[in-house]
């Protein structure tokens, strides 16, 4: 481990075990919400809500950071955050739990400009998209993990000793929070981004894309439950062992996060070496093919054609968080910003047009079509770096940074 990646692995980790809590309610909510007491459209309130206070708090987020430093907010945003799943576990009014989930999505914009910007600026320029990729693969893990663990502890030890497990588990965030940052330089590295990284304008076609996509995936994440419930109904058998069907989301949730932990190193340096632009227009193509072949065929197809998706999701985040990091912390703050927005349309989207689909699986058209959109814009969202071969796909003339937190 070189000293460049020590921190981008320190703060990986942090971020992996802070969104242990988070994504436990996705696998839990779309199988168990009437065990709950709740009806299905609150799900999808529940589970967009904290990203659409993040259409604020992300630019919110830049300024904070660049006033109270670095170490300061990343702490208190991994302590309130793993305060948060504790919240849950005392299944509280729809009201407070909403509440709770504003707090995580300011919490988690925090940690996440943080984090990235800690990975663009241990870039030495050309390796931006394997830097980028480090650090979403590994923080993903924890995405992972949160999506299986929460489906089993619910399913083992029902929803107040889960979440408060969960909860303390994602306690140990804070000493790998406060490591990264020393390792940073006390955080100063990640408030200037590298002066040979191209900083440019956030521009609309970047965010525009993300933004498509980012409702496909959450639209398709956020019914994955109810398509597979009505699959297999509320348990799935192998031989003699019967898995509860929320254990069985979990899983297939939990591996997009996965897929994000094993493909998005590999995918980032791919980007390197043969351009983003063109990577990301491939693996668009092959994306929106995957969907459609899974609405077309259908039953067992379902689950193949999900996990290609979710492959070609991952290098996508890949190309488009390094092209936008490399543009600076606010137009890194628009783009996530565009991609939260898409994340909270996605599961409105989902469970609300469910009484307006002929099936649930239908859903997987709608992503599709979103996908279809998004590769149209892809040529002019992405301007492409080839850094070790042959120079740089439609490149433009870098500017100098203009200083902490507030390139692009």
């Amino acid at each position: 481990m070189s000293h460049r990646t020590r921190p981008v692995w320190l703060i990986s980790l942090a971020t992996a075990v802070s969104l242990l809590g988070d994504l436990s309610l996705y696998a839990l909510l779309p199988t168990c919400y009437a065990n709950l007491g709740l009806v299905y459209y609150q799900v999808g309130l529940i589970l967009s809500v904290n990203r659409w206070v993040r259409l604020v708090t992300n630019h919110l987020a830049v300024l904070m950071v660049r006033r109270a430093g670095p170490g300061r907010m990343l702490t208190c945003a991994l302590i309130i955050g793993a305060g948060m799943t504790a919240l849950y576990g005392l299944a509280p009014p729809l009201a407070i739990i909403l509440v709770g989930r504003a707090v995580w999505g300011l919490c988690w914009s925090l940690i996440r400009q943080v984090g990235a910007m800690m990975a663009v600026s241990a870039s030495d320029g050309d390796d931006l998209g394997r830097m980028v990729g480090l650090y979403e693969g590994v923080s993903r893990v924890g995405a992972a993990a949160g999506a299986f663990l929460g489906g089993l502890a619910y399913d083992l030890l029902g929803l107040g000793p889960g979440m408060f497990v969960l909860a303390t588990a994602s306690l140990a965030s804070v000493p790998l929070g406060l490591a990264a940052v020393r390792r940073d330089g006390a955080g100063g590295r990640a408030a200037r981004p590298s002066a040979k990284l191209a900083l440019r304008g956030a521009g609309w076609a970047l965010p525009l894309f993300a933004g498509l996509h980012s409702t496909a995936i959450s639209l398709i994440v956020a019914v994955l439950g109810l398509i597979i419930a009505t699959e297999m109904g509320q348990s799935l058998r192998i031989g003699g062992l019967v898995i509860g069907i929320a254990t069985v989301n979990g899983a297939l949730v939990g591996a997009q996060w996965l897929s994000d932990t094993v493909g998005a190193p590999t995918l980032g340096a791919l980007g390197d070496a043969v351009g983003w632009r063109r990577l990301a227009i491939g693996l668009c193509t092959v994306g929106v093919a995957a969907l459609v072949g899974a609405w077309y065929l259908a039953g067992a197809a379902i689950v193949p054609g999900i996990l290609v998706f979710y492959l070609a999701r991952t290098g996508l985040m890949v190309v488009t968080g390094a092209e936008a990091g490399s543009r600076g912390p606010r137009a890194y703050a628009s783009y996530v910003t565009a991609d939260d927005a898409g994340a909270a349309v996605g599961p409105l989207a989902g469970w609300l047009l469910q009484g307006l689909l002929p099936s649930a699986h239908d859903a997987l058209l709608l992503g599709a079509g979103l996908a279809a959109v998004a590769l149209a814009v892809a040529p002019r969202a992405l301007r492409g770096r080839t850094g070790r071969h042959g120079g740089r796909e439609g490149a433009t003339h870098p500017r100098t940074p203009a200083g902490p937190l507030r390139g692009g």
